[in-house]
């Protein structure tokens, strides 16, 4: 898989998803929470170009407020603790920002895991209600975030793991906020106002979906043209600028090569000597050796001329 490929040091610029950016997730986490709904298919399977609405900002802005107010609620442990074991918990996460994209996620996460280990150590005894279960939660998201972030390639389906733990944050941090407002009334009333937003967020989103992507009924079209043309294409080498959709609609591997003017392309695409090579263009390039064989709603099929 690509993270395999990350560890034999095969992944290339040549991977559409490739983007070497440690801070992508994080520049793109409001996208991820909440995102403008959009007719344009490419932004639906990547948010993260699509642009967060006002609503993503308001949600951020709950999971701050609710970490800090937990740090201040339990503010009377940090003088409780032991200087030693607050040092070693300060220089594990000064070591753990210091590493952020830069170290191996393997070696990050043995880090993450001793960083853990001293929290625990810091407040065993100082019987903090649900500590197990918080120190779970953040652990999660650390190593997902860090594996993510160092890997060189970045797509936005991929942050799908973090979300658990954004999940739980959202109600400790509503519990948070309403044990500060001090209403009786206050949990209740904030939840169903949190829900209902969250909720109408998600419909928005839908409902400015369209029912029908062009991009996808081409790309469609152009896998049943080729079944048709080659009955005894499963023999054959297939490499399309959308591999995995490719793979999906013929139902049999095909290998990604994004179609572009540097010398990695060519290099990696004549070592493969693809047999078809499906890509999406409004302007037709030509690849030396290959004909044009189908043409149509901007997706071209191109055949290896035989030698």
């Amino acid at each position: 898989g690509q993270f395999t490929a990350t560890a034999s040091g095969s992944v290339t610029a040549v991977n559409p998803g490739y983007n070497p950016d440690s801070l992508y997730y994080l520049k793109h986490f409001p996208e991820y929470l909440s995102a403008h709904p959009s007719n344009n298919y490419m932004l639906i399977i990547n948010p993260s170009s699509a642009g967060p609405n006002p609503l993503a900002y308001l949600i951020i802005a709950i999971l701050i407020v609710g970490v800090i107010l937990y740090i201040i609620h339990n503010r009377m442990i940090l003088n409780r603790v032991k200087s030693k074991k607050l040092i070693m918990f300060l220089l594990l996460s000064a070591a753990l920002i210091a590493v952020f994209g830069r170290l191996s996620y393997a070696l990050a996460e043995v880090l993450i895991f001793f960083w853990a280990l001293s929290i625990y150590w810091l407040l065993e005894d100082q019987q903090l209600h649900n500590l197990d279960i918080n120190i779970a939660m953040i652990t999660w998201f650390l190593c997902f975030i860090y594996m993510h972030s160092f890997h060189p390639v970045k797509v936005d389906r991929y942050i799908i793991t973090i979300l658990p733990a954004i999940a739980y944050l959202m109600p400790l941090s509503i519990s948070e906020i309403s044990q500060t407002l001090k209403w009786e009334h206050a949990r209740h009333m904030f939840s169903i106002l949190v829900m209902a937003m969250m909720l109408s967020s998600a419909a928005y989103y839908i409902w400015g979906m369209p029912q029908d992507y062009p991009i996808v009924d081409a790309e469609n079209e152009a896998a049943q043209w080729l079944k048709a043309h080659d009955p005894n294409y499963h023999s054959k080498v297939i490499a399309s600028d959308r591999g995995p959709a490719f793979t999906w609609y013929l139902k049999d591997y095909v290998f990604t090569r994004r179609i572009n003017n540097n010398e990695l392309f060519y290099k990696l695409f004549y070592e493969l000597k693809p047999d078809y090579y499906i890509y999406w263009s409004t302007t037709q390039p030509r690849i030396q050796d290959y004909k044009i064989i189908y043409n149509r709603s901007g997706v071209i099929i191109a055949e290896k001329i035989p030698t």
